[in-house]
C-alpha cells in the first residue's frame, strides 16, 4: 500500500537557494527509506513536504491517495523528529512521551507501548528528568521515542542519532530497525553519515543538488549505477558494513 508519492515535485525558495527539482518517489507502507547525500542537497526539505510543513511548488505530492493539498499535517499519519530536539520544558520526559501517545487516541495500553520505546532507546533513567536537565543526546532519544510512541504510519527522522557517540548510535540504529520491522511501520530517515540502517533498508535515495540521482535498493544502486556519484557511495557503504561479495557488483 502507498503511503506517499511525489510526481515531479519541486520547492523553489528563490535567488540564491538550492531548489528541490522534479522528484519521483513513492514510499510504500511498511518500508524503510534512507535519504543520503551531501549538506545542503535537499533531504530535510523532502521530509518537510511529507510532513506538511512546507508546499511544493511545482509538481503533486500524493498522501494515502489524497491530494496532499487536501490532507493537513495532523491528519497524514505522520510523526517527525526534527535534527534539533524539541520539546516541552516544563514536562519531563515521560509526560514528553505519553502526551504524543494521546494524541494519537489509541487504543494500546500506554505502559506497552511507552515501556517497549524506553527500553529502544535506554532511556529509563530519563523518564523523570525535564529538557533542562538532559544532554543533547539525551533530549534527541526522547524526541525520538515520543515520536515512536505515537506507532504513526510513518515516522519521519532527520539525523535521529546524531549526537550520540558511535556506539550508542549504531546499537540504536540496529534496535530501531528491529523495532519498526516487527509492527511493520514505515520510516523515511535521513543519516549524513553511513550507517547500518542505510545497509538495511528497503530503499536508498541518494540526493544531490536538489535533485534524486537514483533510488532503489542498495543492490540495485550497486550494480547499475546511474553516474560516477551513486557508484562512489554505494560502494563506501558495502565497504564499511558487509565484505564487497554481501552486494556483488557486475
Amino acid at each position: 500500500m502507498e503511503i506517499v508519492r511525489f510526481e515531479r515535485v519541486g520547492r523553489d525558495f528563490g535567488p540564491g537557494s538550492v531548489p528541490l527539482q522534479e522528484i519521483d518517489l513513492t514510499v510504500q507502507a511498511g518500508q524503510i527509506v534512507v535519504i543520503m547525500g551531501p549538506s545542503g542537497s535537499g533531504k530535510t526539505t523532502l521530509l518537510r513536504l511529507i510532513a506538511g510543513l512546507d508546499s511544493p511548488t511545482s509538481g503533486r505530492i500524493w498522501i494515502g491517495g489524497e491530494a496532499s493539498a487536501s490532507v493537513p499535517a495532523w491528519r497524514r499519519g505522520v510523526a517527525m523528529v526534527f535534527q534539533q530536539p524539541v520539546l516541552m520544558p516544563h514536562l519531563t520526559a515521560r509526560q514528553q512521551m505519553l502526551a504524543s501517545w494521546r494524541s494519537t487516541r489509541s487504543k494500546t495500553e500506554p505502559g506497552v507501548a511507552l515501556d517497549s520505546v524506553v527500553e529502544l532507546l535506554e532511556v529509563a533513567s530519563l523518564l523523570d528528568r525535564r529538557p533542562g536537565e538532559l544532554s543533547g543526546g539525551e533530549r534527541q532519544r526522547i524526541a525520538v521515542g515520543r515520536a515512536l510512541v505515537r506507532a504513526a504510519r510513518l515516522t519521519l527522522l532527520d539525523e535521529p542519532f546524531s549526537s550520540l557517540d558511535l556506539l550508542l548510535r549504531r546499537r540504536l540504529e540496529q534496535r530501531l530497525r528491529v523495532w519498526l520491522r516487527s509492527r511493520g511501520l514505515a520510516a523515511v530517515l535521513v543519516a549524513h553519515e553511513l550507517s547500518e540502517l542505510h545497509f538495511h533498508a528497503d530503499q536508498l535515495v541518494l540526493m544531490r543538488d536538489g535533485r534524486v540521482e537514483q533510488h532503489g535498493t542498495l543492490r540495485e544502486l550497486r550494480q547499475t549505477p546511474c553516474a560516477p556519484f551513486v557508484d562512489a557511495w554505494c560502494t563506501a557503504l558495502c565497504a564499511r558494513f558487509e565484505p564487497d561479495d554481501a552486494v556483488p557488483k557486475t
